[in-house]
């Protein structure tokens, strides 16, 4: 159900933030954006709405509150699968149009492979992240090692099992690793790229993930196709003309796209495996 203002239609932007602001101030010249191109079909105005966590997505989502997505693949996949969002492109966020999970372990330790990794815990990110957990994750899955998450580094886990240990940000995981807490951690090869040299030197990669789309954008279910046609048009126009492309730079995205056919193939195999990572509380 679209939103309705005093005077039309609000087309609606979603976003997963504990940084409102900052996600509105971002976003809400692109959503003005919209509006303003959208007026043959009712739309007046624009809004971000700002979801307090992926669940809390979903539900606004559902019940007709949000209308665009845009998030890296997990929960991309996790909200299609839940409410029935339709994938429609691919957003080039922070210059890059994909990207890909790394399992990093210091270079003191003797681990050089996934399969050392058992009988330890390492760290990862968060639970919906995708190169800072899911990606890598299901790789282990995938190797035949189960997985536990658990609540604190220092946890014993079992000499079949991989523990998994959330550390809720990607500065936290380097710091286990580079200190010794944990033996590997979860980076994307973003983070590792952007590491200042003398700590990328300290570390070594054990193991590399499928590439993946760095973002997607999802619309809701119901909306209606000619509008979502529209959508599609104006985003992917926007490194086309000057304000378009002050737009990117504001939401720090190089464009915005159509996925390969191997983006798609990818994504499909992605979230197949999801199903296998053990439930964590986000």
């Amino acid at each position: 159900m679209l939103q309705e203002s005093p005077s039309g239609k609000t087309i609606t932007i979603g976003d997963i933030s504990d940084e409102p602001t900052k996600k509105i101030d971002r976003f809400q010249p692109l959503a003005d954006y919209l509006a303003a191109n959208l007026s043959e079909f009712g739309y007046t105005d624009g809004q971000v709405v700002i979801a307090s966590s992926l669940e809390d997505m979903i539900d606004m989502i559902e019940d007709g509150e949000i209308d665009l997505y845009f998030d890296s693949p997990f929960p991309a996949l996790t909200t299609q699968n839940s409410a029935g969002t339709e994938l429609v492109l691919r957003r080039w966020k922070d210059g890059d149009s994909v990207y890909g999970g790394l399992v990093v372990a210091s270079k003191d330790v003797a681990i050089r492979d996934i399969g050392d990794l058992r009988g330890k815990v390492v760290a990862a990110e968060e639970p919906y992240s995708t190169t800072g957990y899911a990606s890598q994750a299901i790789d282990i899955v995938a190797a035949g090692h189960a997985l536990e998450v658990v609540p604190v580094p220092e946890t014993r886990v079992p000499g079949d099992s991989v523990g998994i240990w959330f550390s809720r940000d990607e500065e936290n995981v380097l710091e286990a690793v580079i200190n010794g807490t944990v033996p590997a951690g979860f980076f994307s090869d973003q983070d590792l790229a952007d590491l200042p040299s003398e700590l990328r030197k300290q570390l070594q990669v054990i193991h590399e993930s499928a590439m993946l789309p760095r973002q997607v954008v999802s619309v809701r279910r119901g909306m209606d196709p000619a509008v979502v046609d529209e959508v599609t048009s104006l985003l992917s126009g926007l490194e086309s003309s000057e304000h378009g492309r002050f737009l990117l730079d504001r939401m720090k995205t190089e464009r915005f796209d159509e996925m390969t056919q191997e983006d798609r193939r990818r994504l499909g195999d992605f979230g197949a495996r999801l199903i296998e990572l053990p439930e964590a509380d986000s």
